[in-house]
């Protein structure tokens, strides 16, 4: 005897499927969300941080994969970094030659040099450096060199005929320091144009020339 079979028609579509069907347009909606969640914050963690190490800290507390250093350089080019930096970005300060009660120029090794420096404002930095000896001050950045630094001398120091001895040693020594080529990345076309004018009325000897190759202003011999 010959049992009967029910057939289900080609057109009805099983519960199961449309469930299954459910979840993956779910899935790709949460996808889509997160992808734009990490992008934002990756585009955040850009304009905040002032090192590449600094920027891999900062993704990998948001659970963020690391970008690379080629997608890196990208994203600052990006119309985010450009506005960050024009509101961050203000006129230089005169490097002023009086002291400061809060700045000491007791600092014994680049870790006790890069301490009081994240700790002093724009103003304190700059009585810090002109109150450090220079052959000290070199030994220190060859070791280690606060983060941004080289942005924050734009913000620091001016030029006047006066410092331009002080001036030459400082920029000599800033770049040979360490990671002089991660700072100089950091630079805004505003900051790099400070560089240039600095370095274009400090002469044009081979000092200088040496300078402007480092800081890419012309290119090397």
């Amino acid at each position: 005897m010959q049992e009967n079979q029910s057939t289900v028609p080609n057109s009805i579509i099983d519960e199961g499927v449309i469930k299954s069907l459910h979840e993956d347009w779910n899935r790709k909606i949460a996808a889509d969300a997160k992808y734009w969640l990490e992008n934002d914050a990756k585009i955040r963690a850009i304009t905040d941080a002032k090192s590449y190490e600094e920027f891999c800290d900062i993704v990998k507390t948001a659970h963020l994969k690391p970008i690379s250093r080629k997608e890196f350089s990208e994203m600052r080019g990006k119309k985010e970094r450009k506005e960050y930096f024009a509101m961050a970005n203000t006129s230089a300060q005169t490097l002023q030659p009086h002291f400061s009660e809060e700045t000491s120029a007791d600092v014994k090794n680049s870790t006790e040099f890069v301490a009081q420096w994240n700790k002093l404002d724009y103003r304190g930095r700059g009585v810090l450096l002109k109150k450090l000896d220079s052959d000290k001050l070199h030994l220190f950045l060859q070791v280690e060199t606060p983060p941004g630094m080289l942005g924050d001398l734009t913000k620091i120091i001016e030029y006047t005929p006066e410092l331009e001895t002080w001036m030459r040693k400082l920029l000599q020594s800033m770049v040979s320091s360490k990671r002089f080529s991660l700072n100089l990345l950091f630079l805004n076309e505003d900051e790099l144009e400070f560089y240039s004018n600095v370095l274009d009325a400090l002469g044009n000897d081979d000092v200088v020339l040496h300078l402007k190759e480092r800081f890419g202003l012309i290119k090397q011999q």
